[in-house]
């Protein structure tokens, strides 16, 4: 079971990949081992601009593998086609609605939000 996820996510991640288009930006959400874990897995994830977080003592670090910098959400302007891969999946619903939040209240564009298991 766990391989055939797996399998599932990096083919998602292929999928993404070929269809992303050229003006669009990949961010990733939450500096967590499980982020780290994925972003190491797929080519994919060398498009990622930054890494979001909302742990104060995560900001302004580096990822490992692909030495994508943490920042607070406040900072990212989303634009359209733009796509947050959630790597703190346990907290997607909760992610999504503050994405949500901060979309509207800095009249930004919503981006795709994608959970990183599937």
């Amino acid at each position: 079971v766990l391989k055939a996820k797996y399998d599932d996510c990096l083919r998602i991640y292929s999928e993404l990949d070929a269809s992303m288009p050229q003006d669009a930006t990949l961010y990733g959400y939450g500096a967590c081992a499980t982020g780290s874990v994925a972003i190491s897995q797929h080519p994919f994830f060398l498009r990622m601009s930054s890494l979001i977080d909302d742990n104060i003592s995560r900001q302004a670090l580096f990822a490992p593998h692909w030495a994508t910098q943490v920042v607070p959400l406040s900072q990212v302007s989303f634009a359209v086609n733009d796509i947050v891969v959630v790597f703190a999946w346990r907290f997607i619903e909760s992610i999504s609605r503050n994405i949500k939040s901060h979309c509207q209240r800095n009249q930004l564009p919503l981006p795709r939000i994608i959970g990183s298991i599937g």
